[in-house]
């Protein structure tokens, strides 16, 4: 998957981590760009915009974790 585009929807903080043998590129709302690879991750405050971008021909698997200020589910 080339160009995944998404925001964080209200969670206090979000992590991804990219596992496999794939890379990716992280695309920041200011400009910032890092790389990732198996076993690096990324910690995102609520609310913020963000991109990933498929870099390599390797599968990427990326592991969405979210969590709650203990008011309810985190998609509510």
């Amino acid at each position: 998957m080339h160009g995944l585009a998404t925001q964080t929807q209200g969670q206090p903080v979000i992590a991804w981590v990219v596992g496999g043998n794939g890379r990716a590129r992280f695309h920041g709302p200011r400009g910032e760009e890092r790389e990732l690879g198996r076993n690096d991750g990324i910690m995102l405050p609520a609310g913020t915009y963000y991109w990933f971008e498929t870099i390599s021909e390797e599968p990427l698997v990326i592991l969405r974790l979210g969590a709650t200020t203990g008011d309810g589910h985190p998609d509510a």
